[in-house]
């Protein structure tokens, strides 16, 4: 498993925006943020990686805890108080991570390129943690990022980080 060679750039706030209204039914407010998250630091933070069909590292997604919790949460409407105890757990449910899961899967488009390799969600790591050598790269040496900001009316806020190799 390497990284894969990017195609194009990244997409944008309003894509990020359109997709994730769309999968969870409401106004989803994405704009890029003017403070990234620090991925120096030890906050709790969900790790998502996605590959090209030959196994090569294509692009890595990074979400806080809170974040994370609040989407898993929304999918399935499940009440914002069961995505609070996440955040003060530290660490999501199983039904919160099915949950995400899913929305990983969806968020596997934002890597694809016109005529680029067919790109898929593989896995979710526990940052801080023991990350694969071809996922760090990404994260931390990627070709293009986007940082953004997401508020999800009714549940909370949290940062978002994109990466592409």
């Amino acid at each position: 498993m390497s990284p894969a060679k990017s195609t194009k750039s990244l997409t944008t706030p309003e894509t990020v925006s359109r997709l994730l209204s769309g999968l969870l039914m409401r106004p989803i407010t994405v704009k890029r943020s003017t403070v990234a998250l620090n991925l120096a630091a030890p906050t709790p933070a969900v790790v998502a990686h996605f590959q090209t069909n030959e196994g090569e590292v294509s692009g890595v997604c990074v979400f806080d805890l809170p974040l994370a919790a609040h989407l898993a949460a929304c999918l399935s409407l499940v009440p914002a108080g069961v995505a609070q105890e996440a955040i003060r757990a530290r660490s999501l449910s199983p039904g919160l991570m099915e949950n995400f899961k899913e929305i990983l899967n969806v968020c596997s488009q934002l890597f694809l390129a016109d005529n680029g390799p067919r790109i898929s969600f593989r896995g979710t790591l526990a940052f801080p943690g023991t990350i694969p050598d071809p996922v760090r790269e990404v994260m931390f040496h990627p070709v293009t990022r986007l940082d953004v900001e997401v508020m999800i009316p009714a549940y909370g806020n949290g940062k978002m980080t994109l990466r592409a190799a």
